[in-house]
C-alpha cells in the first residue's frame, strides 16, 4: 500500500472512483495490476474533484516486498504517468 499525492490539474470535474488505473512494473517487465481489496482511504473512494484540489488517498497492488520498479498512474486511461523507481518494502 501506498500514500498517494496528487494535485488534479484537469480543466472540468475529474472523478478519480471512475477514472483512476495503476500499474506497478517490476524492473523484469512484470506488470501488477490487480489490487489489494479494501482499503483505508482508497482513491477508487474519491468520487470528484474540482480543477486545482489535491486529495491523499491511498492505492495498493500486491508485490512483494523487496521487488524493484516503477509505478505508473492514469486519470483519464490514456495519459500515464511514471512516478517514481522505488523498492517496496514492509
Amino acid at each position: 500500500m501506498s500514500d498517494l499525492k496528487a494535485t488534479y490539474v484537469g480543466a472540468t470535474l475529474g472523478n478519480p472512483a471512475e477514472s483512476f488505473s495503476a500499474f506497478y512494473s517490476t524492473d523484469d517487465n512484470l506488470f501488477q495490476f490487480q489490487h489489494c481489496g479494501k482499503l483505508p482511504h482508497d482513491i477508487r473512494t474519491v468520487n470528484e474533484l474540482q480543477p486545482g484540489e489535491s486529495l491523499v488517498a491511498n492505492v495498493c497492488i500486491p508485490v512483494e516486498d523487496g521487488t524493484e520498479g516503477l509505478w505508473f498512474m492514469t486519470f483519464d486511461r490514456v495519459n500515464w504517468f511514471g512516478l517514481t523507481n522505488s523498492r517496496l518494502d514492509s
